[in-house]
């Protein structure tokens, strides 16, 4: 099955290589991701209007890897209540930061960061 219209044609999606499909889809469904079509050894994820890919490969690594996939969300104290309730390990803690958002980091069994955040700060 290919994707849907609106998943083929996003204006812009990320797409993760994982070395273990099945852990990196339980913590996405987990922390709020909706699949949107499963393939094989590949996952369409949702977040609203927005897509995360997921594709598995032995070869990826597992370690902590220099990016990390922000989610302004309009209440991120809500969504860190409900991250601690389900025991995620937080790499960064909640807290109002000086680039004008208040946010926490969790980070993935292959080693993505996914930073929640609401806006606090609009001053350009």
């Amino acid at each position: 099955m290919i994707g849907s219209m609106k998943e083929r044609s996003a204006q812009l999606a990320v797409e993760i290589i994982v070395p273990n499909l099945t852990s990196a889809l339980t913590f996405y469904q987990l922390i709020g991701f909706v699949v949107e079509r499963h393939a094989g050894t590949f996952v369409s994820l949702r977040w609203g209007d927005s897509y995360l890919f997921l594709a598995e490969s032995a070869a990826a690594p597992v370690s902590p890897r220099w990016a990390n996939i922000r989610i302004i969300v309009p209440n991120v104290d809500e969504v860190w209540k409900r991250i601690i309730a389900l025991d995620v390990p937080i790499l960064r803690p909640i807290g109002d930061r000086e680039y004008g958002l208040r946010d926490f980091v969790v980070r993935d069994p292959a080693g993505f960061e996914v930073r929640f955040a609401s806006i606090i700060n609009c001053d350009e």
